[in-house]
């Protein structure tokens, strides 16, 4: 007998779409895994927190750390999850450090688990890249080496998905996604979302051959000497060379630039020097930048991972304000930008440990502390709790709260890569 398998459903930390149901907030990964449990013939049903005594097993996909945030919430005040009859096996991109909801899942699925999932179901869990719980233990991100053949409906915008690339050519010191995703496949940015509003590297902007109302790419520092310690190798010269390509189409154009802020070594210098680069853009029809500062965070399994992390400024408090206009460039912050808030507890969420519940416990359901605004939600919490395990920077040599994470890039590679990094940092001070 073929156990019931169903998907958790619960309410998500940030809301994505107007809809906001399951079936609305796309999840490609978790759609793939859909895909090979209907092949091997299972029927897979939906249950929330509420009625989750009416599965067997219990999947869920975590997409980012508000993932996380959001299930510890919805799960960790029911005493059938604490005491639970059913299994639940846990994965998704969001799944970098496992601290924070090990009590509430009881199989950890690092990397791609199509090919594997059937065995997981099963209860076959001899895999590098699969941790039963309570006990953590050293694992691998699982790779691939093909991309998946089969075409996935996507029923909500009556189209079809079929991969065509994994992982992303740069290596950028921060991002958690190069390193824990080996490439794979010819296709860029370019060419895969070269539709209303594509997505593409700023080296590839000046491939562009037609008029678009708007299009993503990332910057990835304010200064030219950020982008270079980091390994986002783009000069000033190519972000005026980008702009004034854009420009030369004849229509307005929006780009929605994003770019990481609060950077170790970060200072308002650089900021300033993009407000400099911007006065040298000489875009002949109208430009809009709309530049969205998502604040740096030490991901697991990337050179930086060892790195202080920096609250502030706060860019959230200047969202939707105009930094910059001249002629046909109009430069302004993006509406998304995080608060501090949102930087310290997705940060928490990232670095915890296995005694961070009672924090984590704090910030999700203390109703005192959540009536306050971002800063004073801050300050309350750094009052009650030391935060300087989560905020400090570390030793190369410490062990991290992700010491059981490694992926297709040796640890000791990438701890070679931080010990230069600090060094050039040092130099450059």
């Amino acid at each position: 007998m073929k156990n019931k398998i169903a998907w958790l459903v619960y309410r998500p930390e940030k809301k994505r779409n107007k809809e906001n149901t399951f079936d609305s907030n796309y999840n490609i990964g978790a759609l793939v895994v859909n895909n090979e449990l209907i092949k091997a013939g299972y029927e897979i049903g939906y249950v929330t927190p509420e009625s989750a005594n009416e599965a067997d097993i219990i999947l869920i996909s975590f997409t980012s750390t508000y993932d996380l945030i959001a299930y510890y919430k919805a799960v960790s005040k029911y005493k059938h999850w604490k005491n639970r009859k059913f299994k639940v096996i846990a994965g998704g991109f969001g799944l970098q450090n496992i601290n924070s909801i090990k009590n509430y899942i009881d199989i950890a699925v690092f990397g791609r688990a199509e090919g594997q999932i059937i065995d997981i179901i099963n209860g076959n869990y001899d895999y590098d890249n699969v941790m039963v719980l309570p006990e953590i233990k050293p694992i691998k991100i699982r790779q691939v080496d093909s991309l998946y053949s089969d075409e996935i409906c996507l029923i909500k915008k009556n189209k079809v998905w079929k991969e065509t690339f994994v992982g992303c050519p740069n290596r950028c010191k921060f991002c958690h996604y190069s390193w824990a995703r080996k490439k794979v496949g010819t296709v860029t940015y370019l060419s895969e979302r070269l539709v209303n509003k594509p997505q593409i590297l700023w080296k590839d902007i000046k491939k562009i051959n037609k008029y678009l109302s708007s299009l993503k790419a990332a910057m990835d520092g304010f200064s030219e000497k950020l982008r270079n310690f980091y390994g986002k190798k783009i000069s000033n010269l190519e972000i005026i060379e980008g702009i004034e390509h854009i420009g030369s189409f004849t229509g307005t154009t929006m780009i929605n630039v994003y770019n990481i802020c609060n950077m170790p070594n970060e200072t308002k210098d650089d900021f300033d020097e993009f407000k400099l680069v911007l006065d040298k853009c000489n875009p002949i029809n109208k430009t809009i930048i709309v530049l969205q500062s998502s604040p740096f965070r030490p991901s697991p399994i990337t050179p930086m991972q060892w790195e202080p992390v920096k609250l502030l400024p706060d860019w959230h408090k200047v969202s939707g304000t105009t930094f910059y206009s001249k002629n046909n460039l109009l430069a302004v912050h993006s509406l998304m930008n995080e608060s501090c808030w949102s930087h310290l507890v997705t940060t928490i969420i990232e670095r915890a440990t296995e005694q961070s519940e009672k924090l984590i416990n704090t910030i999700c359901f203390s109703s005192k502390l959540n009536k306050y605004k971002a800063e004073q939600k801050v300050k309350m919490l750094e009052h009650h709790f030391d935060l300087s395990p989560y905020l400090r920077e570390y030793d190369v040599e410490e062990k991290l709260p992700t010491w059981y994470l490694e992926s297709y890039t040796p640890n000791e590679k990438i701890k070679k890569m931080a010990v230069k990094l600090k060094q050039n940092l040092g130099l450059a001070a």
